[in-house]
């Protein structure tokens, strides 16, 4: 898990909700559209490598980027929500 500092911020960012996808994660559609204040908290977003990220990449279910500059991150990086993730790994919960 990379540390997260706040000048890493993508500095221009647009997500859209993505209608050929399954439902988004409300809150991961929301932390992207805070623009500035993308990822600040690291409990909310966490950071894998199974997906590029780039313009068309769909992040969490439903929610695919159009646009992005970024600052720090490397290409082959998705942002998973902590709340997906756990999902993902109790299934049955």
């Amino acid at each position: 898990m990379k540390e997260l500092r706040p000048d890493y911020y993508f500095k221009d960012i647009e997500a859209r909700p993505c209608p050929d996808a399954f439902k988004g994660i409300e809150y991961v559609w929301e932390a992207l559209n805070k623009k500035n204040n993308i990822f600040k908290n690291r409990d909310e977003i966490r950071i894998g490598n199974n997906l590029v990220f780039n313009p068309g990449t769909l992040i969490g279910p439903g929610v695919m980027i159009y646009y992005a500059m970024p600052r720090f991150f490397e290409a082959n990086t998705i942002y998973k929500s902590e709340q997906e993730v756990k999902e993902l790994e109790n299934p049955n919960r």
